[in-house]
């Protein structure tokens, strides 16, 4: 294990309410060059277009929209991973100063010059719209992945479960996921997808890490946690591992589980799924061979580094749950999904508790150019590392950039 500072505590997050909205930046000369980047970097997830750099949870995008508009049939390899929360698109919106080609949350732009699809897929989403079911399943998966999840569920619910398709039906319920407020009734799709014997295994294995998750996260259902754990546990057993999608469904399962091991404090069966997750996730990086094989692989494996980082973090830097030493799981990740807010959060938290101080601040750096709420919590940090360094100016200009990204950051600019 590396050799961790003693008696370093992780960094925190700055005190905001709950129901904070991030700002809306204003476009300056003073902040011009850096919310100019903002948008280049963030243009597939604004306008679905394709971009070297884009963060590797938004590289779907221009795929699916190519699907969508040709009418292929072909599809993707398997559903896209996890997507960003649903408030994160009007964070990068208000970041990136609401550009007026972006595309906003009901498929339209103020400027659509450049974006004369929209139309048609606002067409598209129409209830009478004669449209396969292949294409509406990459027009359903195009939208959740630009965060669009009301309208997905708005559009596509009833014409989901009519046409009896459940990769269609499964995509939709993560849409519906997103915006309905009673969790029972939220995870309900899941349940049934999972528990038909009639579905195919790898859609039954997308819904079962979806219960999982779900029930993880809820103080008061690890019983049913145990449940739906026992039925993702059948389901890897019996999965012949001859697929690429069956391969994905298994890792994400096996991470899900790991949750589950975590939360009954079970760090040998954390241990043994996280390493399960990971090593089909190598696999699935050195055998892809498709632009979307390649992207879905990149989003499973960073998934895991960060979920092995984060329980780095959360046990103050005493303990990985993969066999793999914390500094090079910060290098993997980086080369995997070097532009995204998530990854700078948690390798620059990881490099301080490590004692890395200046790649630390490197990457909180980074992560706060790139807006949301991690890039708040980036700029912050940067700022706080950089006065403990003794750099006040430096740290400064940091806490500057919070606070013009979240109004709530401000109060610590006095610290």
């Amino acid at each position: 294990m590396a050799h961790i500072v003693e008696k370093r505590e992780a960094l925190s997050d700055y005190a905001r309410p709950a129901d904070a909205q991030l700002s809306i930046v204003e476009l300056s000369e003073a902040n011009r060059s850096m919310v100019e980047r903002r948008r280049d970097l963030w243009s597939t997830y604004l306008r679905g277009d394709a971009h070297p750099q884009a963060a590797v949870a938004t590289q779907f995008a221009p795929l699916l929209l190519d699907m969508v508009l040709t009418g292929s049939e072909e599809g993707l390899p398997v559903g896209p991973g996890s997507h960003y929360p649903a408030a994160f698109r009007q964070g990068i919106l208000g970041h990136t100063a609401l550009p007026t080609d972006a595309i906003r949350l009901d498929l339209t732009a103020e400027d659509e010059s450049t974006l004369p699809y929209l139309e048609r897929l606002r067409a598209m989403l129409e209830p009478d719209s004669d449209v396969p079911v292949s294409t509406l399943l990459a027009l359903a998966q195009f939208v959740n992945i630009l965060g669009l999840y009301a309208l997905a569920a708005r559009a596509l619910g009833s014409r989901a479960i009519a046409s009896g398709d459940s990769r269609l039906i499964l995509e939709v319920a993560r849409s519906v996921y997103w915006v309905q407020p009673d969790a029972d009734k939220a995870i309900r799709p899941f349940h049934l997808l999972a528990t038909n014997a009639d579905n195919p295994l790898r859609i039954r294995l997308g819904a079962a890490s979806r219960l999982v998750a779900h029930y993880c996260r809820r103080d008061q259902n690890l019983d049913a946690c145990a449940e739906v754990a026992a039925l993702s546990r059948q389901l890897i057993d019996g999965a012949p591992l001859d697929t690429y999608g069956i391969r994905m469904g298994v890792s994400r399962n096996y991470r899900a589980l790991a949750l589950y091991a975590t939360r009954r404090r079970d760090a040998a069966d954390v241990a043994v799924t996280m390493s399960g997750s990971l090593e089909l996730a190598r696999v699935l990086s050195a055998t892809a061979s498709t632009p979307a094989e390649r992207i879905a692989a990149a989003q499973n494996e960073r998934l895991t580094l960060e979920a092995s980082l984060k329980a780095f973090i959360g046990s103050k830097g005493t303990r990985m749950v993969i066999d793999m030493e914390p500094e090079a799981a910060v290098d993997r990740l980086l080369e995997l999904d070097p532009w995204d807010p998530y990854t700078h959060l948690y390798t620059g938290d990881t490099l301080w508790l490590l004692g890395q101080d200046e790649r630390a601040v490197e990457c909180f750096q980074t992560g706060g150019t790139l807006g949301s709420y991690p890039g708040a919590l980036c700029a912050h940090r940067a700022g706080l590392v950089l006065r403990s360094l003794g750099r006040q100016e430096e740290a400064d200009r940091w806490f500057a950039v919070a606070a013009e990204l979240d109004s709530a950051a401000a109060p610590t600019m006095l610290g």
